[in-house]
C-alpha cells in the first residue's frame, strides 16, 4: 500500500516528480520548471511512495474562495490500478478538509475521464478549451461533507483572469511545432481553463494580413475570430501608444511597432495581463506596471505565478495613493445619482431608482444616503442605510458606477467601504448586517463574499459582532443569534456547527475563519498565536491607519477603513512570527504624532521570507511599497526580507497609549517592554489589550 506525504521544496523527489510529468506530458500539458518548486514550497505536491520510490504525485492549488483545484494527478504506468490515485485523493481530502471542496477540468477524450466518478467526483458542467482543436472539457467536483453558504460551486469559482496574448503567442497556440511554442501551449492546459479568458487585440489582425501566404492568412484570420477582441476609444489608444513608446523607446522595425501597439491596446482597454515572449517589452515590466497597472509576462511565468498574478489585479491600492476620495451624505439630486448608478442589465427601471432615492431623501431620520466621490470628484460608490432596526444594519442600496464595475479603483473602494460599514455596524451594537439591494453586480458580489456577507434568497447577510466570545460558549452564542435572524440565520447554522466544533483545540485556520464570519468579533481561549508587531508611523499610515495622515489618502474621512488587506515588510529576525495568527500593531518612533501606541488589530494570514526582488513582484499589487523602500529595508538585492500578509484590519476606536499599554503588561508580569521587534504574547494578554483598545468610547 502506497504511503502519502508532502513533497517539500528541499525534497530529493522533486526531480522524480518532473520526470514522471515529462513521461505523461501529452495528457498533463505544459508546466514550467519553476512552478514545481513554487508548489512544493507551498506544500501543494503530494507524493505516493512504495519502498521510498515515488510512484505517483498530485499537484494542486487553493483559491481565494477556499476551494482546492487539482492541476495534475499522475501515477506511474507500473502502478496504475493499484489504488495509488485513490490514496492520493484521500490524502488531499484529509489535508484540505477545511476547504469547501475539490474541483478540476478534464478532457472528455482522455482515458482518465472515466476514473473521476469512481473517485467520488461528479460532473458539474462543460466547456470548450483553448487548444487549437477546441477539445471538450468536463468540470468535476467533490464537496467536503460540511456544506457552507459560500461553497456553492458557481459562487466558489473565482472570476476568470483576462489574458491578452500577442501575435507570437497566438501563433504558438496554432502551431505547436514553432520554436518555444511549448510554453505558450501551457495556456491551453486543462487545469487552467476555468481560470482564464484569452483575448487578442485589433493589431493581431493587421499582423496576420502582413503575411504574404494567402492560405495562412485565411486560416489565421478564422482562428483569430474565435477569440474575443479588446476595444478602446481611439484617443485613449493613441495616448497609450505614446506612453509605451516613452517607456520602451520607439520601435525600430514594423514588427517592434506592432508589438508595442498590441501592448497599447491592452493598456487602453483596461486589461490586466499582456502575455508575450518579446524580451524588449518584458524587461520594462515593472515600469509598465507602475505606469498602467498592466502585468507583462512570459507564458511560462503566467502559469507558474498564476495565483499571484490573479490576486495582483483584483484590487490595488496604488491606484488611490495621492488622490482625494471623499465620503459624504447626500440629501438631494436623485436624478443625477440615478444616471450614474442605475443597473441597466436587470429589471429595475430608472424611474424606480429615482423614486427610491427621493423617498430616502424625504425621510432623513430613517434613511441615510452616502456617496463616495472618486478622485475626479464624481460619485463612485453609493449606499443607503436604513436605521429603523436597532439590531440590524440594513443596506437598501449598494451601487458602484457602471464604468468602474471592473476597475481596480472600483474594486478597492468597494472593499474599503464594506469594511467600514461592517465595523460601524458592530460598533453601534448592530449584530446583523443585511444588504437587500436586488441589483448587486458581480464585482460587488465577490467583495461581499470575501467580507463573509453571504447570499440568501436575494439578500446578503452577515453577523457583525463587536464582542469577544469564549471558545466554550461560541456555539451557543452564535446559534442564538442565528435564531434571532430567522430564516436567513438558519442558513448559517451548519457553518457555525462546523467552525465551532472543538474550538479550544482547533487549528488556527478554523478559528480565524470563524472570526472572519463574525468580524470584528473575536474568539478567546483557543490555540491561535498572537503578536505585537512594531511599525513605523509612515507605514502605518499608508497600510491601514489614515488617522495618522495629514492631507493624505482618506485623511478627510478617518472613519473609513483605509485598506483591510495588505503586506508589511521587515527584517527576518527574530523569527517569532508564523503563518496564521493575530497582530496588534504598535506604532513606534516616539517623536511622531500618534506613535508609541497600539492602534489596530489584524489577522495574520501569511509569513514569507525571500529575496527583495521576488517579494516585491509577488506583493506589488498592494501598491504601498516602491522598489527603493524594499531595497532599503533589505540593505541589498542579495539580502532577505520577511513579508507579513494580513487582512481584516480593525482600527481601535481610541488607540492604547504608552502608559496604558505598560499598565496592562504589568498586570501580566511583563515590565518595560519597548517593542523593538515582534513579540509573541499569550491569549489572555492579547485579549486584555484588544478589549481595552476596541471598547473605549
Amino acid at each position: 500500500m502506497a504511503t502519502i506525504s508532502h513533497i517539500t521544496a528541499d525534497s530529493t523527489h522533486i526531480d522524480t516528480v518532473k520526470s514522471l510529468w515529462r513521461e505523461n506530458s501529452d495528457y498533463l500539458g505544459y508546466f514550467p520548471n519553476g512552478a514545481f518548486a513554487e508548489r512544493a514550497m507551498r506544500r501543494q505536491i503530494l507524493g505516493a511512495f512504495e519502498n521510498d520510490e515515488l510512484v505517483g504525485y498530485l499537484l494542486f492549488f487553493t483559491t481565494k474562495s477556499s476551494c482546492v483545484r487539482i492541476t495534475h494527478l499522475c501515477v506511474a504506468q507500473s502502478h496504475r490500478g493499484t489504488g495509488v490515485a485513490r490514496a492520493l485523493i484521500s490524502e488531499l481530502k484529509t489535508t484540505t478538509k477545511s476547504f469547501h471542496g475539490i474541483g478540476l477540468y478534464c478532457r472528455r477524450d482522455f482515458p482518465v475521464w472515466k476514473i473521476w466518478p469512481s473517485l467520488g467526483f461528479h460532473a458539474i458542467k462543460e466547456k470548450v478549451g483553448h487548444s487549437k482543436d477546441g477539445h471538450e472539457l468536463t468540470y468535476f467536483w467533490i464537496a467536503h461533507p460540511h456544506k457552507t453558504l459560500f461553497s456553492e460551486l458557481e459562487d466558489a469559482n473565482d472570476g476568470a483572469l483576462t489574458l491578452v496574448v500577442d501575435a507570437n503567442v497566438f501563433y504558438d497556440m496554432l502551431d505547436p511545432n514553432r520554436k518555444e511554442a511549448d510554453e505558450s501551449l501551457g495556456l491551453t492546459a486543462d487545469w487552467l481553463q476555468p481560470e482564464i479568458r484569452l483575448q487578442v487585440t485589433p493589431e493581431l489582425f493587421n499582423e496576420i494580413q502582413r503575411n504574404p501566404d494567402s492560405g495562412q492568412r485565411v486560416e489565421r484570420m478564422s482562428s483569430a475570430r474565435r477569440y474575443e477582441c479588446v476595444s478602446a476609444d481611439s484617443e485613449i489608444f493613441s495616448n497609450a501608444v505614446l506612453s509605451i513608446e516613452s517607456i520602451c523607446g520607439r520601435g525600430l522595425s514594423e514588427r517592434d511597432k506592432a508589438d508595442q501597439r498590441q501592448l497599447a491596446w491592452t493598456v487602453a482597454a483596461g486589461c490586466d495581463v499582456f502575455v508575450t515572449r518579446d524580451q524588449r517589452l518584458l524587461e520594462h515590466n515593472d515600469t509598465i506596471y507602475a505606469a498602467h497597472g498592466v502585468t507583462v509576462e512570459r507564458p511560462a511565468d503566467v502559469v507558474a505565478r498564476f495565483e499571484e498574478i490573479r490576486n495582483e489585479h483584483e484590487y490595488q491600492r496604488d491606484r488611490l495613493i495621492g488622490t482625494n476620495v471623499h465620503l459624504t451624505r447626500r440629501s438631494s439630486d436623485a436624478e443625477s445619482l440615478t444616471d450614474v448608478f442605475h443597473v441597466s442589465s436587470g429589471d429595475e427601471k430608472k424611474g424606480d431608482l429615482t423614486r427610491t432615492l427621493n423617498r430616502v431623501f424625504a425621510n432623513p431620520d430613517e434613511f441615510a444616503c452616502r456617496v463616495v466621490d472618486g478622485p475626479d470628484g464624481t460619485p463612485l460608490v453609493l449606499y443607503v442605510l436604513d436605521s429603523s432596526r436597532s439590531d440590524t444594519c440594513d443596506i437598501r442600496l449598494f451601487r458602484i458606477r457602471r464604468k468602474d464595475q471592473n476597475t481596480r479603483l472600483g474594486n478597492t473602494v468597494v472593499r474599503a467601504v464594506l469594511a467600514t460599514v461592517v465595523k460601524q455596524a458592530a460598533d453601534a451594537g448592530r449584530v446583523f448586517t443585511r444588504i437587500s439591494d436586488s441589483a448587486i453586480v458581480p464585482t460587488v458580489q465577490q467583495a461581499l463574499r470575501e467580507q463573509r456577507i453571504l447570499p440568501f434568497n436575494g439578500t446578503w447577510v452577515k453577523l457583525t459582532l463587536g464582542e469577544v466570545i469564549p471558545a466554550s460558549k461560541a456555539k451557543e452564542r452564535l446559534n442564538d443569534l442565528t435564531i434571532e435572524l430567522g430564516l436567513e440565520g438558519s442558513q448559517l447554522t451548519q457553518n457555525i456547527d462546523n467552525l465551532t466544533c472543538g474550538l479550544e483545540f482547533a487549528e488556527s485556520e478554523q478559528v480565524l475563519e470563524l472570526e472572519s464570519l463574525i468580524w470584528p468579533g473575536k474568539i478567546s481561549g483557543t490555540k491561535v498565536s498572537s503578536f505585537i508587531v512594531p511599525i513605523q508611523p509612515d507605514w502605518a499610515t499608508d497600510l491601514f491607519d489614515g488617522r495618522l495622515a495629514s492631507g493624505r489618502l482618506w485623511a478627510a474621512n478617518t472613519d473609513l477603513v483605509l485598506n483591510p488587506n495588505s503586506v508589511y515588510y521587515r527584517a527576518i529576525k527574530p523569527k517569532v512570527l508564523h503563518n496564521h495568527g493575530r497582530i496588534l500593531w504598535y506604532v513606534s518612533d516616539g517623536n511622531a504624532h500618534g506613535s508609541k501606541m497600539i492602534r489596530a488589530c489584524s489577522q495574520l494570514t501569511g509569513v514569507e521570507i525571500g529575496r527583495p526582488k521576488s517579494l516585491f513582484r509577488k506583493f506589488r499589487r498592494f501598491g504601498v511599497y516602491e522598489w527603493r523602500d524594499i531595497l532599503q529595508t533589505a540593505k541589498s538585492e542579495d539580502g532577505q526580507l520577511m513579508a507579513l500578509e494580513f487582512n481584516n484590519t480593525e482600527l481601535f476606536r481610541k488607540p492604547l497609549n504608552w502608559n496604558l499599554v505598560q499598565e496592562v503588561l504589568e498586570q501580566h508580569g511583563k515590565f518595560n517592554y519597548t517593542f523593538p521587534s515582534p513579540v509573541e504574547i499569550d491569549d489572555a494578554l492579547f485579549f486584555d489589550l484588544y478589549v481595552a483598545g476596541s471598547s473605549q468610547k
